[in-house]
């Protein structure tokens, strides 16, 4: 090749192998096959790479004027109009998940940078200003445009993403607990947690799906709560009023209140509420016993 009487040399180099065409670097002597035999097309692919290499500002400019042809918005797509598009896609919980995490800050770099002209760096920025979280859907939106041949690779490899890697979980601290006390302004809630600091182990969850009952002071107490719901006397008075699936505040209506300072035991509650023989055996007859031996005074 010359230009202006200089003999330029090509740094790629045409070749035939079993009728396939191949492409040489000089530089590397690396070859890679081209994947057609036809040699029009191979010449135009070697003079592409050549292009390339001898004017390096243009490149972009040429990838972006060849895609164009096929998909208008190549220009002007940032990541933004991704995020928005992926969103339209998904319902309920996991929208509101989608958007919240898109709120991230450390996507502030990216919103509108324009997606085929994202390098790696870029997204490198992004994961280095954010959080675990960052990096899991970071990951979601470039599967995403890839899917939709928004992008013509990934940005980033597979292998080169950082390892996931969550924090140590731990309970939380008696200041950290009051401080969650201070700031529920919902009575019931107040005492839903301040229940959970009694029962709850540490890195436990209890979640609303079941009934809870308090608040109470101290393990003790919760024990004896505990016996005393064990009773055949007390799931007797909620059997009454239970006639669905469900149990409401209004299922346990029926079921008298008591001190939380002993175990509670049907003789107990039979003697004290005057229990006859003959319905003390009815109650028996339709309420399977319960071990009571998670209920022992401590």
């Amino acid at each position: 090749m010359t230009k202006k009487g200089i003999v330029m040399k090509q740094r790629f180099i045409l070749f035939r192998r079993t009728g396939v065409f191949y492409c040489e670097d000089t530089t590397t002597r690396k070859q890679t096959s081209l994947h057609t035999k036809d040699r029009d097309g191979a010449l135009r692919v070697l003079h592409a790479r050549n292009e390339a290499e001898l004017q390096p500002a243009i490149n972009l400019q040429i990838a972006r004027a060849y895609l164009t042809a096929s998909d208008p918005q190549v220009a002007t797509r940032n990541w933004q109009f991704v995020m928005d598009e992926a969103a339209k896609l998904k319902e309920g919980p996991t929208s509101e998940r989608w958007t919240r995490a898109m709120r991230d800050m450390a996507f502030d770099s990216l919103r509108k940078l324009t997606v085929l002209e994202t390098r790696s760096v870029h997204f490198l920025r992004v994961l280095e200003n954010g959080t675990v979280c960052t990096n899991i859907f970071l990951r979601r939106l470039q599967n995403f445009a890839l899917d939709m041949n928004w992008l013509p690779w990934p940005v980033l490899p597979k292998k080169r993403w950082p390892k996931i890697q969550f924090k140590e979980k731990r309970g939380i601290t008696w200041e950290e607990h009051q401080k969650i006390l201070a700031g529920e302004g919902n009575p019931e809630l107040h005492d839903y947690y301040e229940l959970l600091w009694h029962l709850a182990p540490p890195a436990s969850v209890c979640t609303q799906t079941y009934l809870v009952a308090g608040p109470l002071t101290s393990r003790k107490a919760a024990a004896s709560l505990q016996s005393y719901t064990k009773t055949r006397f007390f799931r007797f008075l909620v059997s009454i009023r239970k006639i669905t699936q469900h149990a409401l505040r209004s299922t346990y209506s029926w079921v008298p209140q008591q001190t939380w300072n002993r175990t509670w035991t049907d003789e107990a509650l039979y003697a004290k509420y005057g229990i006859t023989r003959n319905e003390q055996a009815y109650i028996e007859s339709q309420i399977r016993p319960m071990n009571l031996d998670d209920a022992d005074d401590e």
